[in-house]
């Protein structure tokens, strides 16, 4: 065995006199640059990527090291070549007078300068190379070889040629077990792997493929976040990468990327600890490079391995022993690959963004490339991408179009030479044109060069200008409608993304040699037509979107307006479906069977009492008259009713109003509720007095940081002392108010008091409680204070339920906070905004019954009482808010809760989606694995339908007929009206993005969903899907129909006799060709009515033998 270095250090050694050395620097040298554009021939996808797998892995790139040689050895000391250093990574930055600017990595801060160069074996630890011990890595796309040919997705041949390079995955699926519980956990545990929906993604975005975005629009469980970070970890090596987060999911995706993304950051593996003081130079040069770790930086805030004196080393050779480390060992070690991750990645949290911040990402980007676009030549995931959406689409109306919404909506759309990736499992949220925002960001703008032909000698059309462009290489979309001689005309073109040449078939190859700008694109296209002898002038560009995110342009072109059953329905799905082909993967879940049953949503409708409706009534007048007021600012649709100043009021008053003798505080600059309404100011965060930060970073936040003025503004408006008489209010509620004519005492808050006349609805929630005492209850408001959570919470206090509550000792740990008093009766806990995240992490983690979460002597103090929390016998209620509806996991909840609706139907499903999660009930009975959902809404009994107003009659009536004539709603019906109604908009907007997603055809067997892949029946690869204007006649599904080439087919299955795969067949009719027997089409799709040829089957010197055509696989 070889002694190590640290063994040869210590004998010391006779050092070498230095000799000097005269360095000769060249001359600048001048380098001019020739751009040839080459065609490719045709080429295969599939044959190419196996090729790939064969090629010789490129050996890393040896790193210069200090050598000293064995003492023995040295007489005489030798001249040696140094090798010029090579960065590991270099990134395109952009584009300057038609020349590409690559930045090269810069080196990491404390890295050692210029050094010799050592062996891998020579550099060791306990006799082990280093790169021996690390885990094997990912190897380097070669970004200096052409890629394979892929058709883009304007080209109607897109949706065959992808289904082709997806088909063996269709395979892969076939003979998958069936997903359970206990193979989950064990998948969780091992080591991880893609999964085969994950594996189609990275895939599709790969470094080789033109392909600039991708939504997934992935289900419950089926890791979304590991899924864009295989995308992210595909593409690093020549891309920086940012991720855009709300502030509280940063941390969720950064454990994410210990579990899937580089293998030297996952935990689950042998770490040995390395004195800082025992490394050498050598060493911690290596280490530095290799872990992209800094050796020391000076930078006090920065993690290096001085500061931290040594780090950890993984170990391959021996088994994970993460699980085996203390506490402090493992946020050690945790904090090392945090530092390695933010060498990698970049995270923005897009709710926590300022204006200077962005200012200071454009100056370091304008610097690094001439352009402020901060995402040019980035790769850009964007998690929980319908609240980035949200902040956009609320934003659109604002007359300061510098908003920080719309400025990163902009640099979105504009950047070039990106990939953007977008997570969600709820794309829309409120108003449909959010989907035409995310689609246009995915897409980009669409840039269209246009020029003026102002003479040609000869008759001239478009078939004619694409052949004389064809030396161009780069050309995409054309577009020239001839007139007479010597007339000027139009002709319009779009490009290719960056680095991507066309073939004789126009499919695109990834070439990194191709850096064409757009004017020298423009002039490269003058040059080839004046070279034909046609004049030729530019005239302009113009920029179009895949889609119109103005909501009025949006619903004018796709969503039903009439009064008919199809109100609200998709119209023209066709122009939608090709307009967004490419752009989405859906996959529903591979473990839907897991998830606990869910019946139909139980509408609780419960009359007012009279009290209640007088209150009402008043409120709802007010509302009216301001919103006669207003109404021409506003839309007559069920998306202008959706602001959180809607109706408030009123839905306030569906759940309680204070009784005779006690007034609602009301805030200080509003003296009535008249004021209040007739100022358009009030939201539900105002009546709540939620603060400032709450209000920026709550879910669907229209505010960013620099809105803080305007909502402390709003703040001070509702007045100091606010809060405070809230819960004055609160206190008074509970003694009971003294009526003095009289001397009742009422009691508001009590069951056998007057709660059912203050609040019918309260007092039917807490019978349903009372009817179900054993399985865990979730209850949802949308309002925190009055009228919502604390007011729940003080009515269960004074009827015989407890406040589970924790606080910490003096040791700061956990134990329980409950008076004696308390203990044996039924408990709920609090998960709103209110508490610190610590504390609400470990009530969940004890309603979970995960006390394996909590420290240990909580753990025991709770034994005491039950062994779990399984069916309540800890704390059977869990109170949330909207803080609360997204983001976290709860199991073994029985009872949903809504206690008011939302104008929109995603909140449901969120609320819902909190209680209903992949194994969530595994530790119950089988009959026990479901859950039941009640919504309470206020409602007129006939008797209070006399009593209503002319007024509230003619102005509260529904927007759809019922039984044929229109009803008179509440506003707790009204809302939940709206929100079915958008609900039917969703849903079918929904419907056309599933089944125009680039693996349909993959999943759509197993998603029992009956989807009907969109597919174009045609192989001509000259044919377009879509193009550039959103508002051409040409693009409307009737017009498209026309003009549209009908085919119908009468097949029979036919197995292939070699190998047993099944097709459709004809017979060939086409009495030119002779040879051919039959021709062959793909099965799945014959079965839905498309066809999909695949080959023939011909006659060759006597014998049948099948020819595939070129997609085939």
């Amino acid at each position: 065995m070889s002694t190590s270095i640290l063994e040869q250090l210590k004998k010391k050694k006779e050092p070498l006199d230095f000799q000097k050395v005269q360095i000769l620097l060249p001359g600048q040298i001048e380098i001019t640059t020739k751009i040839e554009i080459k065609k490719d021939t045709d080429h295969d996808a599939i044959s190419f990527r196996e090729k790939l797998k064969k090629r010789k892995q490129v050996q890393p790139i040896t790193r210069l090291s200090v050598i000293e040689p064995e003492e023995e050895s040295v007489k005489s000391l030798k001249k040696r070549k140094v090798k010029k250093i090579k960065r590991k990574k270099s990134y395109v930055l952009g584009v300057k007078d038609g020349k590409t600017i690559i930045k090269k990595q810069k080196s990491i801060p404390g890295d050692i300068g210029l050094v010799q160069e050592l062996s891998d074996e020579a550099v060791e630890f306990d006799d082990i190379p280093i790169k021996e011990r690390l885990p094997k890595q990912e190897s380097v796309p070669d970004i200096t070889i052409k890629g394979p040919p892929y058709y883009m997705a304007n080209k109607q041949v897109f949706s065959k040629f992808i289904d082709t390079v997806f088909k063996k995955y269709e395979k892969e699926l076939d003979g998958k077990n069936p997903v359970t519980c206990d193979s989950l956990e064990a998948t969780k545990k091992g080591a991880f792997s893609l999964l085969i929906h994950q594996k189609i993604i990275k895939e599709y975005m790969n470094v080789y493929s033109p392909y600039r975005g991708l939504l997934l629009y992935h289900g419950l469980g089926a890791g979304k976040t590991c899924a864009s970070i295989a995308i992210a970890e595909g593409l690093k090596f020549n891309k920086k990468i940012i991720v855009m987060t709300p502030a509280s999911l940063k941390k969720n995706y950064v454990e994410e990327l210990k579990i899937c993304g580089d293998p030297l950051w996952r935990l689950n593996q042998h770490w040995e600890w390395i004195p800082y003081n025992k490394l050498n130079t050598v060493q911690l040069k290596e280490l530095s490079a290799l872990l992209s770790l800094n050796v020391d930086t000076g930078n006090r805030g920065e993690w290096t391995m001085k500061k931290n004196k040594g780090l950890y080393l993984v170990n391959t050779k021996k088994k994970p022993n993460y699980e085996e480390m203390n506490n402090n060992e493992k946020q050690q070690l945790n904090k090392q690959i945090e530092a390695q991750i933010m060498y990698k990645y970049q995270f923005i949290s897009y709710n926590g963004l300022r204006k200077a911040k962005l200012l200071s990402l454009e100056t370091e980007a304008y610097e690094e490339t001439g352009n402020k676009n901060i995402f040019n030549n980035k790769v850009i995931i964007i998690d929980e991408a319908h609240n980035f959406i949200s902040r956009i689409v609320n934003k659109l109306k604002s007359k300061d179009k510098k908003q920080l919404s719309l400025k990163l909506y902009n640099y979105l759309k504009e950047a070039i030479n990106c990939r953007i990736v977008f997570l969600t499992g709820t794309p829309i949220i409120n108003y449909p044109n959010e989907i035409s925002i995310l689609f246009n960001i995915l897409r980009g703008n669409i840039k269209t060069f246009k020029f003026s032909i102002i003479q040609h000698q000869s008759k001239l059309d478009e078939e004619m200008i694409q052949t004389y462009l064809k030396d161009v290489g780069i050309e995409d979309y054309i577009s020239y409608k001839g007139v007479k001689r010597g007339q000027s005309n139009e002709l319009k073109i779009t490009r290719n993304p960056f680095h991507f040449i066309n073939n004789k078939k126009l499919q695109k190859i990834f070439d990194i040699k191709s850096s064409i700008d757009d004017e020298l694109f423009k002039k490269m296209i003058i040059d080839s037509l004046e070279n034909k002898g046609i004049s030729i002038k530019y005239s302009g560009m113009d920029t179009n979107t895949v889609l119109p995110d103005n909501i009025d342009e949006f619903k004018k072109n796709f969503i039903d307006s009439t009064d008919s059953e199809k109100k609200g329905q998709l119209i023209n799905p066709i122009k939608f479906k090709r307009r967004i082909l490419g752009l989405t993967s859906y996959f529903r879940s591979a473990s839907e069977q897991l998830l606990p049953k869910l019946g139909t949503i139980r509408e609780i409708k419960i009359p007012m009492s009279h009290h209640q409706l007088d209150i009402y009534e008043k409120a709802r007048s007010s509302e009216r008259s301001e919103a006669k007021r207003n109404a021409k600012k506003r839309m007559k649709d069920v998306h202008a009713e959706t602001s959180s100043s809607y109706r408030i009021f009123s839905r306030l008053f569906c759940n309680f109003v204070f009784p005779d003798g006690l007034e609602r505080p009301m805030p200080d600059k509003y003296g009535t509720i008249e004021d209040a309404v007739n100022s358009g100011n009030i939201n539900e965060d105002l009546i709540d007095a939620t603060n400032i930060d709450e209000q920026i970073e709550k879910t669907g936040s229209d505010f960013d940081l620099d809105d803080a003025r305007v909502l402390k503004k709003n703040i001070n408006d509702m007045g100091s002392t606010y809060s405070d008489r809230i819960a004055e209010s609160i206190d008074k509620l509970k003694e009971g108010i003294v009526i003095e004519d009289t001397g009742k005492r009422i009691l508001p808050l009590k069951v056998n008091g007057d709660l059912q006349n203050c609040s019918p609805k309260f007092f039917k929630l807490y019978q349903i409680l009372k009817e179900n005492p054993t399985g865990l209850h979730l209850i949802y408001s949308q309002f925190r204070s009055l009228e919502g959570i604390e007011l729940i919470k003080t009515i269960l206090e004074e009827n015989g339920y407890a406040h589970f509550d924790i606080k910490k000792n003096i040791n700061g740990e956990w134990k329980l906070n409950i008076s004696e008093n308390d203990l044996g009766k039924k408990m709920f806990c609090l998960y709103t905004g209110k508490e610190e995240d610590d504390k609400k992490e470990v009530i969940r983690n004890i309603f979970n019954s995960d006390w394996k979460k909590i420290d240990i002597n909580l753990a025991t103090e709770l034994k005491k009482i039950y062994d779990n929390n399984h069916r309540g016998g800890i704390v059977q209620i869990m109170m949330i808010t909207s803080s609360g509806a997204e983001g976290i996991t709860l199991k073994n909840v029985r009872h949903v809760h809504l206690i008011e609706p939302y104008w929109h139907p995603v909140r449901t499903e969120q609320v819902i989606g909190r209680a209903r999660r992949i194994c969530s009930h595994q530790d119950l009975t089988d009959d026990e694995r479901d859950v039941s959902v009640y919504l309470y809404l206020m409602t007129y009994s006939e008797e209070l339908m006399g009593l209503l107003t002319k007024d509230c009659k003619e102005n509260d009536k529904s927007k759809i007929e019922y039984g044929g004539k229109k009803k008179v709603l509440t506003t707790d019906e009204a809302l939940w009206e709206i929100s079915q109604i958008k609900q039917k908009t969703n849903k079918s907007i929904l419907n056309a993005m599933k089944e125009s997603s680039i693996d349909c055809t993959v999943h759509s067997k197993t998603s029992g969903e009956n989807l009907k892949c969109f597919k174009f029946n045609t192989t001509d690869f000259k044919k377009w899907s879509y193009i550039p204007d959103w508002d051409h006649p040409d693009e409307d599904d009737e017009t498209f129909k026309r003009n549209r080439t009908q085919t119908s087919f009468k097949w029979k299955k036919w197995k292939n006799p070699n190998d047993g795969k099944e097709f459709a067949v004809t017979k060939n009719k086409d009495k030119s060709k002779p040879d051919i027997i039959m021709i062959l089409y793909d099965l799945d799709d014959a079965r839905r009515d498309i066809t999909n040829e695949m080959g023939v089957v011909k006659k060759i010197q006597g014998k049948a033998k099948i020819i595939y055509k070129e997609f085939h696989s």
